[in-house]
Order: C-alpha cells, then sequence, then structure tokens
C-alpha cells in the first residue's frame, strides 16, 4: 500500500480484490443501500459484498413463543435481503457474495470489513427517531473509522 504526496495518513489499496461491504436488513433504506453500493462496485470494478446480522437477543423470555415470532421474522428479512441483493447484483453485473452473522450488527459488519479489507463500507441511514440515537449501527461504524464509510439516505 502506498500514500501519495498529501494524502497523509490515508493509505489507498493498491494489492487484493476490491470489495465494498453493504449492510443490508430488509429494510427500505438498505435496498437503497444496496443499489448505491452496486453501482459503486461496477465503476470500481469491485466485489458486492453483503452482509446481514441477525442480532442475538438477550431475554429472560428468549425460549418462549415470542422468541420463535422473532426467529421467524428475522428469517424472512434475511430471505428478503439476500433475494434483493442477488437479483440487483446480477442486473448490475456485478460478482457478488451475501453473508449471514450473529450478533451485534455493528461489530460484525466491522469483522467482515476488516477481514475483506474493504475499500468502502455501505448503510443505509436509520429510520424514524433511531437515526438520532448515538449508538446506531451507522454512527458505531463511522467512529470505527477504518475504512470510508457511506450512509444512503
Amino acid at each position: 500500500m502506498t500514500t501519495p504526496s498529501g494524502c497523509q495518513g490515508f493509505a489507498y489499496k493498491e494489492d487484493g480484490t476490491r470489495s465494498v461491504l453493504i449492510g443490508v436488513d430488509g429494510t427500505e433504506p438498505s435496498f437503497r443501500a444496496v443499489d448505491h453500493a452496486l453501482d459503486e462496485a461496477r465503476r470500481m470494478g469491485a466485489t458486492a459484498v453483503g452482509v446481514f446480522v441477525r442480532p442475538i437477543v438477550y431475554s429472560c423470555w428468549a425460549a418462549s413463543h415470542a422468541s420463535v415470532v422473532l426467529r421467524d421474522a428475522s428469517e424472512a428479512c434475511r430471505a428478503e435481503a439476500a433475494a434483493y441483493f442477488g437479483e440487483r447484483a446480477l442486473a448490475c453485473g456485478v460478482t457478488h457474495a451475501f453473508f449471514e452473522r450473529l450478533g451485534d450488527p455493528a461489530h460484525e459488519i466491522a469483522e467482515v470489513a476488516d477481514g475483506l479489507r474493504a475499500d468502502l463500507v455501505v448503510l443505509g441511514r436509520p429510520a424514524g427517531l433511531s437515526r438520532h440515537i448515538p449508538g446506531s449501527v451507522c454512527a458505531r461504524l463511522v467512529r470505527t473509522a477504518r475504512w470510508p464509510v457511506l450512509t444512503v439516505p
């Protein structure tokens, strides 16, 4: 990796496969992020990598009927997200991969981005009041600042 003069502290990735990581959660903002990120990946000649993170539910009712409903809803979101991502990537002619992880979304997306040495991380902007919460996935990944993070409205 080299650092061009005038770009102190930012190294351009010259070796290996270029990749654009997209956090996909089945929401409308994440689908807009997929569309934008696939266009970026196409222009860069990069591989598009979709990541769906299934959060772990920690509670005393996790073994109850409610957890079955949550698991089914999460599976439906994952299936919809994977299908949308795959169809759009094929339509754009972009090489792609889709991963499902279990855990904290910000942590898991950061781990995948680090493992891929991602050139760009793209996320949909949180909707509603959650966009004002300092601990949102977008805010946490921006503070991590190991790769450029693009938030799509």
